[in-house]
């Protein structure tokens, strides 16, 4: 095999399993994104917002709280930072700023990603539960919220 023939087959490797990464992470904020909406009326949501390569030093997206502004949707709050590595896994997790990345953790894999979104919606100190609760507290909802999920 030519040198040409192994960058090509290391650089497809390499871009199959950041997409599968990806779309891993992809579909858990979509699940994110469908309970806050549903808890908010559609008032709020959660988003990826993806760091431009030229700003970050590592292919970079952060889970973001977002409120409905007319017919469009405004940043809140940015929780949780996502880096790559140019496989995809491992992806650190660190916080959601906006200039500087601190990592609190990392995902060796689809299965510890999933247990990361599981502690981020079940623990109350989770940056994004303490961000809807504070968003539906301001809006005066909060206790709409309880009932509404006591009666599921």
């Amino acid at each position: 095999m030519s040198l040409k023939d192994k960058l090509k087959a290391t650089v497809q490797q390499a871009n199959e399993a950041f997409e599968k990464a990806n779309a891993d992470l992809s579909a858990l904020v979509g699940e994110v994104a469908v309970a806050v909406k549903e808890m908010t009326d559609s008032t709020m949501s959660a988003a990826l917002i993806r760091q431009r390569l030229q700003e970050a030093e590592a292919p970079e997206a952060s889970l973001a709280l977002l409120k409905r502004d007319g017919k469009s949707w405004t940043v809140l709050s940015r929780l949780v930072t996502y880096r790559f590595t140019g496989d995809g896994y491992p992806i650190s997790i660190g916080n959601g700023r906006e200039k500087s990345f601190f990592a609190s953790g990392t995902a060796a894999d689809r299965e510890e990603l999933q247990a990361h979104f599981e502690r981020l919606v079940t623990d109350r100190e989770s940056p994004l539960v303490l961000n809807v609760i504070l968003r539906l507290r301001e809006a005066g909802r909060s206790s709409n919220v309880a009932r509404k999920s006591d009666s599921k």
